[in-house]
């Protein structure tokens, strides 16, 4: 996403040029074979992200996990053809229109006609491990209202770029989990930005994907905050001159 007007898309494409450090964290994170880079596997299906109602079936021993990536019709023509399916994902296409969007021999390609349907479906698939939502704005949009979405990955783009596609406004309904420091390529300035559902990881702390974030560095600033965060929770109170009073932290 490009920081100065929040742009995802330009005429079916991304407005930027190819990052080829960016695609491979997609494809990293899009395929871990961990499940706990994200959440504790059955538990979390079980027991988090379809609370209302949806219940994931146990999974057949033996069966490898493979993650789902769902998008709308107009992202999934925005892949090159050759990377159609992606590979080592199970890629659901949504379609009010379409039964169809291809084949693939390995049954890795489904359509549905709603982002419930796919749900519902992925859900009570044996085989499918994390769920990502990976475009374009329409599916972004409806999937950051839901409940069971816990986890919004932003790759944040520092030069402008022109769009006619943009990220819908994330409420504050997610917080912070971490800032990864500043790549760059080229010319261009980018960041990982991880942001957890306030409501949903306040009563499940253990699905914060502490794993997944530990692969990327922290941004200076995360850390500055995170001793601002420590001295405040767990420093002495002493007194001043001044009467004011300060909270210090021997080792800072």
């Amino acid at each position: 996403m490009c920081l100065k007007n929040n742009g995802i898309g330009l005429k079916g494409d991304m407005p930027w040029p190819r990052i080829p450090k960016e695609l491979k964290h997609f494809a990293d994170v899009t395929t871990s074979k961990d499940p706990l880079a994200y959440s504790i596997g059955d538990y979390a299906m079980k027991s988090c992200l379809f609370s209302s109602g949806l219940t994931a079936q146990t999974q057949p021993q033996g069966l490898a996990k493979v993650n789902a990536v769902v998008m709308g019709r107009k992202t999934w023509d925005s892949l090159p053809a050759k990377f159609r399916p992606l590979p080592g994902r199970l890629n659901l296409v949504l379609s009010r229109t379409l039964s169809t969007v291809g084949t693939d021999e390995n049954g890795m390609l489904e359509v549905s006609s709603s982002l419930e349907d796919a749900l519902a479906s992925l859900s009570v698939n044996p085989k499918v491990n994390e769920i990502f939502i990976i475009g374009g704005a329409q599916i972004y949009e409806e999937a950051l209202k839901h409940e069971a979405c816990k986890l919004v990955i932003l790759t944040r783009i520092g030069k402008a770029f022109e769009a006619d596609t943009f990220m819908p406004r994330i409420e504050e309904t997610y917080t912070r989990l971490h800032v990864s420091r500043t790549y760059q390529h080229k010319d261009i300035t980018y960041d990982f930005l991880f942001l957890g559902n306030r409501k949903l990881l306040s009563t499940k702390p253990e699905l914060v994907p502490t794993r997944l974030m530990e692969r990327y560095p922290c941004h200076a600033e995360m850390q500055y905050l995170e001793i601002i965060k420590d001295i405040i929770e767990t420093g002495a109170i002493k007194d001043d001159r001044t009467g004011v009073g300060i909270v210090g932290k021997f080792g800072y």
